[in-house]
């Protein structure tokens, strides 16, 4: 199953916190849609229980999650406070993650070898304009003189 921006954006964040011991993730990190903060926070757990669904994190949802007060009818939860910590990710989070970053490197690796192309194309192309013009003033003076 193919993630989405927010999906790959998160799982990255989550590989930070759980290799990398960076910073903790919250739902405040992310463009949500939900604008209400108790909506916000259901809809984030949403997208942590789909990544854990589809097998790239894990968790045990009774130590991650302190649920209570009305549940949402649209996520169908009714998390109050999450444990960041307890959530991990898995061998398939971590090869997309790095498959990911390494896509990334290629596209910068791309990008700086076209652009080294282009500026030394214009320096050759100013220099044998320069060298061109050069030889043309010295030609003409050497004639007329």
């Amino acid at each position: 199953m193919e993630l989405s921006k927010l999906e790959i954006e998160l799982l990255l964040d989550i590989y930070e916190m759980d290799i990398n011991l960076g910073e903790r993730i919250n739902e405040n990190s992310y463009e949500l849609i939900e604008q209400d903060p108790k909506e916000r926070r259901q809809e984030f757990i949403h997208y942590l229980l789909k990544l854990k669904r589809f097998g790239r994190i894990d968790f045990d949802e009774s130590k991650t999650f302190v649920c209570g007060g009305i549940r949402s009818e649209k996520y169908r939860t009714n998390v109050v406070m999450i444990w960041p910590e307890n959530i991990h990710i898995l061998e398939k989070g971590i090869q997309e993650v790095e498959e990911a970053k390494k896509t990334v490197m290629d596209k910068v690796k791309e990008t700086a070898k076209q652009g080294v192309k282009e500026i030394g194309s214009k320096v050759y192309d100013e220099v044998k304009d320069w060298t061109s013009k050069t030889i043309s003033e010295y030609f003409v003076k050497i004639t007329k003189g």
